[in-house]
């Protein structure tokens, strides 16, 4: 009590401060005698005030969102597919269906943190949806706080041997390592690498790193098992099979088509 009304002699006598606001019409408030010359009309203040909320909170989302793309990007999720989610698939057949709920239940469990997720094996022809699923799942993982990226194998062989040359900044157990150890990690365009024995060594060496590690493989192609089982080889197959592993089939024409 006392300090109310210290705070009220502090504050000094009261009086009314009015006046005739162009957007808002008459208006009046009580305020300390010593205000009432600076004081304007309260509804105004309020909708500065509250424009002012809303510019920093938009500022704030677009950076965000900014920083969203950047860091999915470095993820291999370029502005192209950054609006290949699980909510804007489109499946229309029970393959397609089938697909979604695969890739989604593998997704969720990485971010429920789990082991021995199933690895998956995507293929079928270009443009039936094997990239729309996959960036899909690292999308889902990325914003659970998980690491998770997509990656063509040229890429990867590309940056490995990048790491031969004297000036590079890293070794190439550095680069098979960052590869090997993402909570989720899918590989593009099985089947289209060189074919060397050098490389089968390179995808093998991953591939085992992450079975060993029980993280899940997504690896994407348009080739057929017997096709696959001819570029990756057998022992990289057996180990994809295992904690349930799947082989997802995409048919159907191209929607780049559509």
């Amino acid at each position: 009590m006392e300090s109310s009304k210290s705070l009220a002699n502090l504050m000094g006598p009261m009086a009314t401060a009015s006046g005739v606001c162009d957007v808002h019409g008459p208006w009046s408030r009580e305020v300390p005698e010593f205000l009432v010359s600076r004081t304007k009309c309260q509804a105004c203040a309020t909708e500065k005030a509250e424009a002012a909320k809303a510019a920093e909170e938009k500022r704030i989302a677009e950076a965000s969102s900014k920083r969203r793309i950047r860091n999915l990007e470095l993820r291999g999720i370029g502005l192209r597919h950054i609006d290949k989610t699980f909510a804007t698939f489109i499946a229309d057949t029970e393959e397609q269906r089938k697909a979604l709920e695969v890739c989604r239940s593998v997704a969720e469990s990485v971010c429920e943190g789990q082991k021995r997720i199933p690895s998956l094996i995507l293929s079928g022809a270009p443009g039936t949806g094997k990239t729309h699923l996959t960036c899909a799942m690292v999308q889902h993982c990325y914003d659970a706080g998980m690491d998770a990226g997509k990656r063509n194998i040229i890429d990867i062989i590309r940056e490995i041997k990048a790491t031969w040359r004297k000036d590079s900044e890293r070794n190439e157990d550095e680069v098979i390592e960052r590869y090997a150890s993402a909570d989720l990690m899918v590989i593009d365009e099985i089947g289209v690498q060189f074919g060397t024995d050098t490389e089968r060594m390179y995808v093998f060496d991953i591939i085992n790193r992450r079975y060993e590690q029980c993280l899940p493989t997504v690896l994407i192609t348009n080739l057929d098992v017997n096709g696959l089982r001819e570029e990756i080889g057998e022992r990289v197959l057996d180990r994809l099979r295992e904690d349930g592993g799947r082989l997802l089939t995409f048919t159907g024409k191209s929607w780049r088509s559509q």
